[in-house]
């Protein structure tokens, strides 16, 4: 029996819910399908094992951050291979995963979760005609196949055989997967980089200066520096776009891609993403908020106020001073009460179990209807620093908990300038779906020339008549 032309890899279920526990922060700003092993992700594993199988169709059923996973496969095209990325609602079940499959099942296709590792035995596992179809009546997962129209996905759970690949169903599990890479248990017929020296995997554009000592068996991924006088090894994965500080020491970590680790460090046993920490034996995990210790070198950071903001902020302030006193001579004259005072919190930072820290400010806003003008008062908060001119809208941190896509959310800062004030998405501060993503989409596309816009876009809000 010939190999499956069609596959389907899937991130969703009960399997899903598990895993996020079982992986904790990990899985907060990736999908598990970006993981890494040996210095790729799992995805990238399964593309390059899929392609040299035989197989031609790919679909790619994501719940979490599909759009990185999209980002990175693309169509498929630089494996030979037709790649469809498909998103699924959060906490999706099997049978919703296999609705989005419909169609796509029509003909016997493999069937796996992102949390397999394909080893060299499953092919041979798969086109074993007997082995295949009692991977089917035991509906396999997260392995099996789905025979020729049965349009269903396999329901139930059953261990692979061990040469087929390796199951990763928590932290320790992808450290020791990943140090299996280096110590050579498991295969990777595509390695990261290139042989530099016997044990030495390197990627390109990587600065290892010669009072580095790097004892084998290491990994580095691409544009990666090291510092003077680092030790390294034996067994370290080094991610890419990592920079590592003088004299620190690494043996049996996995290091994540855009993660700065300060000088001095000394690391065992322990796997590092950006500002986490994670000990492998005790799965204890504890967020370093300290830039000098380690750092997110891909996050925009979102502390303090610039100079240029506050600037802006004062001559916003001179210019708006006279208008905003009238308004709120006017509700006086009106018999209503001119001004009111707000409580915010500020984020400042993550605590070592990776909650938000706050700190609390009073403003004073007008008493009106109109988000621009209500908040116009707050400018003189960011000329002292205490407040950010462009952000997001107030959370009330006694309402529902965030949705997991806009965890970002809560340690964004409020901001007088928001978006989604700008296009209507809010309205009184009032937190509403419209507004989540409208917030969200500002976190994650951010710059000056938008900040340009936005402060645009403001300034004509105002003349405006809001309902």
């Amino acid at each position: 029996m010939s190999f499956p032309t069609r596959a389907v890899l899937i991130e969703a279920g009960s399997t899903s819910d598990a895993l996020a526990t079982q992986f904790g922060a990990l899985l907060e700003a990736r999908s598990l399908a970006m993981l890494p092993v040996g210095g790729k992700p799992l995805v990238q594993h399964w593309m390059e094992w899929l392609s040299e199988s035989g197989c031609r169709q790919v679909l790619l059923l994501i719940e979490n951050f599909p759009e990185a996973v999209r980002e990175l496969v693309g169509n498929g095209e630089r494996w030979g291979l037709s790649v469809t990325v498909s998103s699924l609602r959060e906490r999706s079940s099997y049978e919703d995963a296999t609705e989005a499959a419909r169609g796509f099942l029509s003909e016997r296709s493999l069937v796996a979760a992102f949390n397999f590792l394909p080893q060299s035995g499953l092919g041979d596992w798969v086109v074993d005609g007997d082995k295949a179809q009692h991977a089917f009546d035991s509906g396999v997962l997260p392995l099996g196949i789905v025979a020729h129209g049965e349009d269903k996905m396999p329901g139930t759970q059953a261990p692979a055989p061990a040469s087929c690949g390796r199951l990763i169903e928590d932290i320790k599990g992808l450290w020791k997967a990943n140090m299996d890479m280096l110590d050579g248990v498991l295969s990777d017929p595509h390695p990261a980089g290139y042989e530099a020296t016997p044990g030495l995997m390197v990627g390109r554009h990587t600065r290892i200066p010669s009072s580095t000592k790097v004892v084998p068996p290491c990994l580095i991924g691409e544009e990666t520096l090291l510092g003077k006088r680092v030790q390294l090894g034996p067994r370290a994965v080094v991610g890419g776009h990592v920079i590592i500080d003088d004299a620190s020491s690494l043996q049996d970590c996995v290091v994540l891609d855009d993660t700065f680790i300060g000088s001095h460090a000394e690391l065992n046993d322990c796997i590092v993403d950006r500002r986490l920490v994670i000990r492998v034996d005790s799965g204890v995990a504890a967020f370093i908020d300290d830039p000098l210790i380690l750092d997110d070198l891909k996050s925009k950071s979102l502390q303090g106020v610039p100079l240029r903001h506050r600037l802006v902020a004062f001559v916003l302030s001179a210019l708006l001073i006279a208008p905003i006193l009238v308004r709120a001579l006017l509700k006086v004259l009106s018999g209503g009460a001119s001004w009111q005072r707000e409580t915010l919190s500020i984020p400042e930072g993550k605590d070592l179990l990776g909650e938000p820290r706050m700190r609390q400010i009073m403003v004073r806003s007008l008493a009106v209807s109109h988000s621009h003008w209500r908040k116009a008062p707050w400018l003189w908060s960011v000329v002292g620093g205490k407040l950010a001119l462009f952000g997001v809208n107030v959370r009330d941190e006694r309402r529902a908990a965030l949705p997991d896509w806009a965890r970002e959310l809560r340690f964004a800062p409020p901001g007088v300038i928001t978006l989604a004030d700008v296009t209507g998405a809010s309205k009184d501060g009032e937190e509403c779906e419209n507004a989540l993503v409208t917030d969200s989409y500002y976190l994650a596309t951010r710059s000056t020339q938008t900040h340009i816009s936005l402060l645009g876009r403001w300034l004509s809000g105002l003349l405006k008549r809001q309902p």
